[in-house]
C-alpha cells in the first residue's frame, strides 16, 4: 500500500515538474506558447456554452484563473492515477507521458494559429 501511495506521489510531482517547466520555456522565450493558456483556450472553445455562462457567472472576472488551478487540479490527480498504474506495468508511464505531449502540443500548435490568424485579421 505504501509503494502505490509513493507511486501516485511520484507521478503528480513529474505532472508539477513538467508544466512548471513549461511555463518557464514559455516564459523565457516568446515564440513558444504557454501549454496551461493553451489547452484553457481549447477547453474555453470547445466547453458547452451553458458551462461557460455559468463559469463567468459564478467567478467573474477571475474565470481564467479558476479555469487554470482546475486544470492543475485535473492534471496533478491524472499524474497520480498515471504514477499509481506504472507502480504495476512501468509502460504506461511512458505511453501517457507521450500522449499527453502530443495533445499539449497539437493545442499550443493550434491556437498559435488561431492567434497568428487574429493578428492578420487585425492589420
Amino acid at each position: 500500500m505504501a509503494h502505490s501511495r509513493r507511486y501516485a506521489l511520484a507521478g503528480s510531482v513529474a505532472v508539477a515538474a513538467s508544466l512548471g517547466l513549461a511555463e518557464l520555456v514559455a516564459g523565457i522565450f516568446a515564440a513558444v506558447p504557454s501549454l496551461l493558456e493553451a489547452i484553457g483556450g481549447v477547453v474555453i472553445d470547445n466547453v458547452p456554452v451553458a458551462v461557460k455562462d455559468w463559469a463567468i457567472a459564478t467567478f467573474e472576472t477571475n474565470d481564467k484563473p479558476a479555469l487554470v488551478v482546475g486544470m492543475t487540479v485535473v492534471a496533478l490527480a491524472l499524474g497520480a492515477g498515471v504514477g499509481w498504474a506504472a507502480g504495476r506495468r512501468w509502460w504506461i508511464a511512458i505511453v501517457a507521458f507521450c500522449a499527453f505531449g502530443i495533445l499539449g502540443a497539437v493545442a499550443a500548435v493550434s491556437r498559435q494559429e488561431d492567434i497568428a490568424a487574429s493578428v492578420v485579421a487585425a492589420s
